[in-house]
């Protein structure tokens, strides 16, 4: 790609207009004169609020090689014992939970990122924890959050499907070094951060398997079908949790009973429909990038798809690094986590949605430049083999990634 003398924000502002910014939040650590906005869509993206800082030269070369609209470069971790052409490498591959029964309820599966975060933080293994919480006075909203109290930690348990930005209050002028829990293209941004010494690697990195952000419009439109609109005061919400998979539960005021949504109908009928552009073309949605990566490990049909019957949550657990099955093997001599072997094979079975979006990668990348629209660069994912198993299949996706980019361009 040519840059020219075009600086960070120049190159942030075309990574918007190309539909291809995930709002990761790593652009203000790069430039400090872009802030994090919600813009009219219900995205939140780079703004310009100040002048170019200096030696754009280099802060241009950090963006390029780490921003998650530009480019997306997976290292396998020389200690990888196993692969799957769909979910990566993988060092040990394990199905488990917390052993703490109230912090296993509150998390979205098993609760094992969540028992992590604790244990580390308990143990000095961290300083705290960079994660995403329900914003204090508006849980609608979604908003990274720093923890150094390890008792509040399981208050954050939960998935949050809305925008965050997680990477935009990591603080790169001290010595702190938090576990980062974030999604797959905010981990594949910080370790580019962390290669060009923009930030310190963090002592670990936990993602989960990733299906897109929603619109924050499309929280108001569930809230909305529960009778609550936006000029409604709202005490708490919850996307996921507190049960597995959980519901939708919002609740008004503390003495007023929840209104609740099941997960199939809250994320299949209002959320997943409106995720980002981005996220449709995501070349990995499964946490290649992380130390360890959690996922539902669903009870399924005879198809391989998920019975969202309410159960006691399991995790699905790849430790994709040295230092992650290190960790995670620490963590199960405490005690902290409960965890027995399985393959990724079998984890591959109840995760048809992770398995399709690799197989039909390609297809979506031809259809989306078919308009002239830039894609992200992607190194390490071996998505390209799949176009030739499955030729059909790549020319339908093609077409309907080009149909849907080309009813996007302006008019």
């Amino acid at each position: 790609m040519r840059t020219g003398r075009r600086s960070v924000a120049e190159l942030a502002d075309e990574v918007v207009r190309e539909g291809m910014c995930s709002g990761c939040g790593a652009c203000p650590l790069i430039e400090p004169a872009l802030s994090m906005e919600l813009d009219d869509a219900g995205f939140v993206r780079p703004v310009r609020r100040g002048p170019d800082s200096p030696d754009q030269k280099v802060r241009t070369s950090t963006f390029l090689a780490s921003c998650p609209g530009r480019t997306v470069a997976i290292r396998r971790d020389p200690a990888a014992e196993s692969s799957d052409p769909y979910l990566g490498a993988a060092v040990s591959v394990w199905k488990g939970h917390a052993t703490d029964a109230n912090m296993r309820h509150a998390g979205s599966s098993g609760g094992v990122l969540t028992a992590l975060q604790k244990w580390m933080v308990d143990t000095s293994a961290a300083d705290s924890v960079l994660t995403t919480r329900a914003r204090p006075g508006d849980p609608r909203r979604s908003e990274p959050h720093l923890e150094q109290r390890s008792g509040s930690i399981t208050d954050f348990a939960g998935s949050r499907y809305a925008p965050s930005a997680t990477l935009r209050i990591l603080d790169v002028t001290t010595g702190d070094r938090p576990v980062l829990t974030a999604k797959p293209c905010e981990i594949s941004a910080s370790r580019g951060l962390a290669d060009s010494q923009t930030i310190s690697e963090p002592p670990l990195l936990l993602s989960f398997f990733c299906a897109g952000v929603p619109s924050q419009h499309a929280t108001s439109a569930v809230l909305s079908a529960l009778g609550i609109e936006p000029s409604h005061p709202l005490h708490a919400l919850r996307y996921r949790g507190n049960g597995w998979p959980g519901e939708f539960t919002a609740t008004a005021a503390p003495d007023r009973a929840s209104s609740t949504m099941s997960y199939d109908e809250s994320w299949g009928r209002h959320l997943g429909p409106t995720v980002q552009s981005r996220c449709k073309l995501c070349p990995d949605g499964v946490g290649r990038a992380a130390d360890i990566v959690a996922a539902d490990f669903w009870d399924a049909d005879d198809n391989g798809y998920p019975l969202f019957s309410e159960q006691d949550g399991v995790s699905a657990v790849i430790a994709r690094t040295a230092r992650g099955h290190e960790l995670l093997m620490r963590a199960r001599q405490a005690g902290v986590v409960a965890l027995e072997p399985t393959t990724l094979a079998e984890i591959a079975k109840i995760q048809p949605l992770q398995v399709d979006r690799v197989r039909t990668l390609t297809g979506r990348r031809v259809g989306w430049a078919l308009t002239g629209r830039k894609n992200v660069k992607v190194r390490g994912v071996g998505y390209r083999r799949h176009s030739v198993l499955h030729p059909l299949q790549t020319a339908r996706y093609a077409v309907g990634a080009w149909r849907r980019s080309r009813s996007q361009l302006p008019r």
